[in-house]
């Protein structure tokens, strides 16, 4: 469904047709031949076909246009181009009749009286006015709202006395999948392009943890090249309505770095009542941290380059774009909230089937591994309510 390919133009991959080059994932390659490390292409779920012309993927009705380079993958594809689940998943469910409500929030879900479950949700409209409130009622219910989203629910859920029996694990084994930021800057006057192409090119593989090769929107440009005080003055503009300006962070090679963390963060409902996050000693605590900065840091060395930790951050804090668990899946339910078939302990006919049932770090890309367990918990799903008749 993901149909993941190389990046026509990293090195080792040609691109005939066009003769792109992906300049930031040769430059890893660079460092990491004068370590003596391992690079290697990564394979990224994006679509390599025409422009200017969509073209159908083969999935319902969904059609897509070929990847421009324009590397704006990490917040939102103006292409269509990436197999988002949108365009694979969902879209193939709706040509066998799934119905989509989009503008649509859960918030809340509870046994019905019948069997089954109760699904309250608001529906606003485009510019975020409630259009009203309702509820839905089904024999099964799949939360797929990822790992803040299904882990928040199921907290005030439980909260609220609607589904008290849930696990005590409920909110633990959060993993931010050992994720860190670093910038690799140039001190010339000549800028090199390294926000051109898909996200990822390729990577460093370290065996503990990998580095990869990213690359920053355009409207982030600035920000990726100021230091604190201008980020937070910057950050304080957008939140008042303000327009970033397109600056390409031209001149910083943005690293990715992912590794196995210990997993020990715990989600839990905070101030206000929102999703608020506990780490012991905090993530800064974790070895892989210094190690991927310690790693990083060497690359910057080798290439003559300055080095920028937590180039995508605020006060020096880690980001991470794979949060894991919140929900995680164990043998038993006092160790998780959920079995390894995605069946949430205590509820039959509720399941989670996102990266929130993920109970560990995965030290790589976790998106392929997240879509083999959901698709696994489906066919689970299938084959149950066959023997049920």
């Amino acid at each position: 469904m993901l149909r993941p390919r190389l990046v026509p133009g990293v090195p080792g991959v040609p691109d005939p047709d066009k003769g792109r080059v992906v300049a930031r994932a040769h430059t890893l390659k660079m460092a990491a031949d004068r370590t003596a490390a391992i690079w290697r292409a990564a394979p990224v779920a994006v679509h390599f076909g025409d422009e200017h012309t969509p073209e159908p993927n083969g999935h319902g009705k969904a059609r897509q246009l070929g990847c421009n380079y324009c590397g704006n993958c990490n917040f939102g594809c103006p292409q269509n181009a990436k197999n988002t689940v949108d365009l694979s998943y969902i879209a193939e469910a709706e040509s066998y009749g799934a119905e989509l409500r989009t503008l649509h929030q859960v918030t809340a879900i509870e046994p019905a009286s019948r069997g089954g479950y109760r699904v309250h949700y608001k529906r606003f409209d485009l510019h975020g006015r409630l259009q009203l409130s309702g509820f839905l009622e089904a024999d099964r219910v799949v939360l797929a709202a990822g790992t803040f989203g299904t882990t928040e629910l199921l907290l005030k859920c439980r909260q609220q006395g609607r589904l008290p029996n849930l696990s005590p694990a409920l909110g633990t084994r959060f993993s931010t999948n050992g994720n860190i930021t670093g910038g690799l800057r140039h001190k010339g006057p000549e800028p090199v392009e390294y926000t051109f192409g898909p996200v990822i090119g390729g990577l460093i593989d370290y065996g503990n943890f990998v580095i990869e090769d990213l690359t920053a929107p355009s409207w982030l440009g600035d920000y990726v090249t100021s230091g604190t005080l201008r980020r937070v003055l910057l950050l304080l503009r957008t939140l008042a309505g303000g327009k970033p300006k397109e600056k390409k962070s031209d001149g910083v090679l943005v690293l990715g770095g992912i590794g196995s963390d210990s997993a020990r963060g715990r989600l839990k409902l905070g101030r206000f009542n929102r999703l608020a996050l506990e780490w012991p000693d905090g993530i800064h605590s974790e070895p892989v941290v210094a190690e991927l900065h310690q790693k990083m840091r060497e690359l910057s060395s080798v290439l003559g380059l300055k080095y920028m930790p937590n180039v995508l951050s605020l006060f020096n804090s880690p980001v991470t774009i794979h949060p894991l668990g919140g929900c995680p899946m164990a043998d038993e339910a006092h160790a998780g909230v959920v079995d390894s078939f995605g069946r949430v302990y205590g509820y039959p006919g509720l399941y989670i089937a996102d990266g929130s049932i993920v109970p560990t770090a995965t030290g790589r890309n976790p998106t392929f591994t997240i879509a083999a367990l959901c698709e696994r918990i489906a066919e689970h799903m299938v084959q149950e309510a066959m023997s049920q008749g």
